[in-house]
């Protein structure tokens, strides 16, 4: 009988340790993507500061604020088709930046 509680109680503190195990595991990988999120982030930012104050309003307007293009158009007193290109424009410059900080595409 007491072989058997001892094999139990292996058995559980075994299971114990693996868990703890696993748990610290993830704990760590989820510290490696906050790191890498907090990197891009960094970059993005960086990136948009290199932007003309033309193109850095219109990124900010579609995705910071969440506006329409044809609510920016509206803002920015331009025509919906000069709103698409503008915003086009900034994007690829943005992406140069970005990308030339070793960014992701």
């Amino acid at each position: 009988m007491n072989a058997v509680i001892a094999s139990l109680k292996l058995k559980r503190k075994q299971e114990m340790q693996e868990a703890y195990e696993a748990m610290r595991e993830k704990e760590i990988e989820e510290a490696a993507v906050d790191d890498a999120f907090d990197d891009h982030k960094d970059r993005l930012n960086t990136a948009l500061a290199k932007l003309t104050e033309k193109d850095r309003e219109i990124v900010v307007l579609r995705f910071v604020s969440g506006l329409k293009l044809d609510e920016i158009a509206e803002v920015l007193e331009i025509g919906l088709s000069a709103t698409k290109m503008r915003l086009q424009r900034a994007m690829e410059e943005l992406k140069q930046h970005f990308t030339g900080m070793g960014g992701i595409a």
